[in-house]
């Protein structure tokens, strides 16, 4: 069994970008154009919910722009980029279009949460950003390219970097920051001319004035408050390069709640957080389920994938969770999909209680499983009927005579009456599977056609745990 959750690794990143799978490949080429148009210093929110796949975007953004720019002399110092034939003609537009590459682009991502438990957010990113200098720079010293310790290596490596650039000797600096890193830094952050320090290193890296160097800062809202808003701050006041475009991938709602952990309850976050972004994108969810047969749950268009689908919407699950769920349904729903095909009724007219359940109510708890997990607890134990509904609500836009037929409803009545009816026998279906207590082994209750005794919701329960079979 493998997981369509897939880890942004190379081969991964080249795959879904073949086939399209999440329908975003018009977005990377059209984020990319952006990114080519921005001129001075620039700072982009990427924002999207958790799971909506956005270390995903970036990762494969970023890999397209160096598939870009892969033959520029200047970034081949830092990276080698292979030739990779499928995304060329993937991104044919980009490739052929000689207006983005007149705006070379270097790229660099940072995780932010991977570095939130270091002391200090600007060291940390300079120091991940020295690291891609060749180990034969002279910038760098063997001893300075490995972080043992961060108090003792991160400062001398700065300073290998400024005693090159502008021949400032920092040794008493670093002997100092050994005894009392907090004070050294907060000297070095009181410096005036730090941002001038900094933006000379990354003149270094970009000695073409027509090169940018765009850095992403992923899962910035998962990190310490404290961290979180060091690394958004000290960005702002001292990273001031015009080569520089930085791309924050954010939940703004987490985001918010972290910057009111660390200044309080009252503070105005939304407010704070316009000062740091020069553009807010919102990174749409992929429409991929529900148009692709490929990610259909059952049979592509039939009823059970209908219902499906209506539970994702309804939830609004994001990119993880729409995955998640096709997993669970397909452990833990043994059906056969002959038997959700589109026309085919020789499903429906078994009367089994069952089966009814695990085709409309187990992907309803599953869903509830996923997005809340006491919600799930409250509805197996008979006190969420308000669940159903999302079911009941939805109930025009699927084929009532399904229902009909396993409730023993006349289908001479009008469809408003039908559906009414349809209502009332779902609620009690739930409260005699759920809610009713069987004394007696032998004990068996006939709801219309179905027949429901002490076993049926073990064996619901069962079936949806992923360990039935």
């Amino acid at each position: 069994m493998e997981s369509l959750d897939k880890l942004p690794t190379p081969e991964n990143l080249d795959e879904v970008a073949k086939n399209d799978v999440l329908d975003r490949n018009v977005f990377i080429a059209n984020f990319i154009r952006l990114l080519a148009s921005i001129e001075g210093h620039y700072s982009i929110a990427l924002d999207g919910r958790w799971g909506s796949g956005k270390t995903f975007f970036v990762k494969q953004t970023e890999r397209v722009i160096r598939q870009l720019f892969r033959n520029k002399k200047e970034f081949n110092e830092y990276y080698v980029v292979e030739s990779n034939t499928n995304l060329c003609v993937i991104f044919k537009n980009l490739f052929d279009n000689d207006e983005i590459k007149a705006h070379p682009m270097m790229t660099f991502y940072y995780d932010a949460w991977q570095h939130d438990n270091q002391q200090d957010a600007l060291l940390s990113l300079v120091f991940e950003l020295v690291k891609i200098l060749p180990s034969n720079d002279p910038r760098l010293k063997a001893e300075h390219t490995t972080l043992d310790n961060i108090q003792k290596t991160i400062v001398p490596i700065v300073q290998a970097i400024l005693k090159h650039v502008i021949g400032l000797d920092l040794k008493s600096l670093s002997e100092e920051f050994n005894k009392n890193p907090e004070d050294v830094l907060q000297k070095t952050r009181n410096q005036e001319n730090l941002d001038q320090l900094l933006n000379i290193f990354f003149e270094t890296l970009l000695p073409n004035k027509e090169s940018r160097l765009v850095i992403f800062i992923d899962e910035l809202d998962r990190c310490r408050p404290d961290y979180a808003v060091q690394l958004l701050e000290r960005i702002k006041h001292y990273m001031l390069s015009n080569q520089i475009t930085f791309v924050f991938t954010i939940n703004t709602e987490q985001l918010q709640h972290t910057i009111k952990h660390y200044y309080g309850e009252e503070f105005e976050a939304s407010s704070y957080l316009d000062k740091f972004f020069d553009l807010h994108v919102i990174l749409p969810v992929p429409d991929a389920i529900k148009r692709k047969e490929s990610f259909s749950i059952g049979m592509y268009g039939s009823v059970f994938d209908q219902w499906c689908q209506i539970l994702i919407d309804e939830y609004k699950f994001e990119l993880r969770e729409q995955i998640h769920f096709k997993e669970s349904i397909e452990q833990s729903i043994h059906i056969s999909d002959d038997n959700f095909m589109c026309n085919s009724h020789s499903y429906f007219d078994e009367v089994n209680a069952l089966k009814f359940l695990l085709t409309f109510f187990a992907p309803l708890a599953i869903a509830l499983k996923i997005k809340n997990i006491n919600d799930y607890y409250l509805f197996i134990d008979g006190k969420n009927m308000k669940s159903l509904d999302i079911l009941k609500n939805n109930l025009s836009e699927m084929p009532t005579d399904y229902f009909c037929k396993k409730f023993d409803i006349d289908t001479s009545l009008g469809k408003n009456d039908q559906i009414k009816k349809i209502k009332s026998s779902l609620d009690e279906l739930y409260e005699k599977v759920f809610k009713h207590s069987y004394y007696f082994s032998g004990n068996t209750i006939k709801l219309n056609k179905f027949e429901i005794n002490y076993m049926i919701k073990d064996a619901f329960i069962n079936q949806i745990s992923h360990l039935s079979r």
